[in-house]
């Protein structure tokens, strides 16, 4: 699985993705209307993950589909 730039390709509406994100990998579901909008679960709460002043994810790849 190789990494897609932002400029190349971007994901499908409401697509769950691995974006490349200031240096961080964030797990995040594309919006056409809103971009990556970071996944967060309520127990996480690190803070670290993703916020607001960080620039815009310049790479994504598809989340592989989990062995059945």
């Amino acid at each position: 699985m190789k990494w897609i730039s932002v400029n190349d390709e971007l994901p499908y509406n409401s697509q769950s993705v691995l974006a490349y994100i200031d240096g961080k990998i964030i797990e995040c579901v594309y919006s056409i209307n809103d971009g990556f909008e970071p996944i967060f679960l309520p127990s996480h709460g690190c803070g670290k993950c993703c916020n607001e002043d960080d620039p815009p994810a310049t790479h994504w790849m598809p989340i592989i589909d989990l062995p059945s």
